[in-house]
């Protein structure tokens, strides 16, 4: 009996104590996967996007206090992601939604989605349309690269089996595509389609400008948004050509904006651009808010919309001017890379006293770690060079990335 009256009161003590361990561990998770906002002067900290306003005023509620933050000295807030296998409406200024194509004529096409719902979108600020996506997430890349690709003067229906069909397309009806090619009209099956490039030479030229930003949604579509407002746990965006977009404030989970102090390399012009190969095979150019693959930006499973991508051994070097006071960036091996690769990132600089300056270098970045982050005192420098240099293994999948490379005025 004493024993069956010890074990019950060891009964009584362990299940609130479990209990108490079961909700610190999730209490931990949670804390874990609080968005995390890098601004772009002091630390980066974990909060959840409260309020913004027309003034791109935004005021997050962190774990401590809300931090309230103007729009143009954040980098970014969130994670970006991919959306599921589904229909893709591609933007010409970036953005994306997740939505299937219902019908098109010559000037709009109609698709239906859980963020937009039913929407009429003008043809001008469309690159493509993703019908059926490729498994394969490197296929999915190559063919979202093709679809922004701005060297056809056409539009271009690629099918499943690899053809291409160019031309003037007139509709999407009756589950078919009616297209005027070179050789006349034609019908192409909506089934056999997996993807629909449009004719970029029509893409409306004109871009916002001012202060905007990449809004970011849990189905992974990203809106460029003219204006911002959250409160009262809801949002509102309007972006061009679009409209207003109403959702749940809580569907946003990314935030990026343009325009404001950060300046992105990705948006220079490169002073000059040498690769030295680690035996023969030589890369010509780094890719521009892309990895050196063409593929989107991504490390450690998350999608980054900025940022340089390159193959070891490149050296990059830029005039400044003693414009900035510094460089940030977060330093990674993409994910392209399946966890092989590893590179050495230096920076030296010029003040303009004569010769290069040693001024930063990284610790060896390999693929699958989490990325490292960079920081170099720019005062007074008049040029800088970045090189990212053979680490382990000679240059084998040394696909790096210079992710939200940045300068700060």
């Amino acid at each position: 009996m004493k024993r069956r009256r010890y074990l019950s009161r060891q009964r009584r003590f362990d299940r609130p104590t479990v209990l108490l361990a079961a909700f610190l561990a999730s209490l931990a998770v949670a804390r874990a996967a609080e968005p995390q906002a890098i601004p772009i002067d002091g630390a980066p900290f974990a909060a959840r996007l409260a309020r913004a306003d027309a003034n791109w005023r935004l005021e997050f509620s962190a774990s401590a206090e809300p931090r309230r933050l103007a729009a143009a000295d954040l980098v970014v807030w969130g994670a970006f992601v991919d959306p599921p296998r589904g229909g893709e409406i591609v933007l010409a200024d970036g953005g994306l939604l997740a939505a299937e194509l219902v019908s098109l004529d010559r000037d709009t096409l109609t698709c239906d989605g859980d963020l937009v719902g039913s929407r009429r979108v003008p043809l001008e600020l469309v690159a493509g349309v993703v019908c059926h996506p490729p498994l394969e997430r490197a296929r999915h890349d190559r063919l979202l690269r093709q679809l922004r690709s701005a060297d056809a003067q056409a539009d271009r229906l690629i099918l499943d089996n690899g053809d291409v069909v160019s031309g003037s397309l007139a509709s999407l009806a009756e589950e078919s595509f009616a297209i005027d090619t070179p050789t006349g009209p034609a019908r192409i099956e909506l089934a056999r389609v997996v993807a629909v490039a449009f004719n970029p030479t029509l893409a409306s030229t004109a871009r916002p400008t001012g202060l905007r930003a990449m809004v970011g949604f849990a189905d992974g579509s990203r809106l460029m948004a003219t204006k911002l407002a959250v409160g009262a746990g809801k949002a509102e965006i309007e972006a061009a050509g679009l409209g207003p977009v109403r959702v749940a404030a809580d569907r946003i989970v990314a935030l990026q904006p343009f325009g404001g102090r950060a300046v992105y390399l990705s948006d220079l012009k490169i002073g000059s651009f040498k690769h030295i190969p680690f035996l023969q095979l030589a890369w010509p150019q780094c890719e521009r808010d892309a990895n050196v693959l063409g593929g989107p930006l991504r490390a450690g499973g998350k999608l980054y919309l900025k940022g340089l991508g390159m193959h070891s051994a490149p050296r990059i070097t830029n005039d400044l001017d003693g414009a900035y006071r510094a460089l940030r960036s977060e330093l990674a091996i993409d994910d392209c890379a399946e966890g092989h690769g590893s590179v050495e990132t230096r920076v030296f600089v010029d003040t303009g006293a004569g010769g290069w300056q040693p001024r930063y270098a990284s610790p060896v970045i390999r693929g699958g770690q989490a990325p490292t982050s960079m920081s170099v005192d720019l005062v007074g420098v008049k040029r800088i060079s970045l090189l990212v240099e053979f680490a382990d293994r000679g240059d084998e999948r040394d696909e790096a990335d210079l992710l939200n490379a940045r300068l700060v005025p």
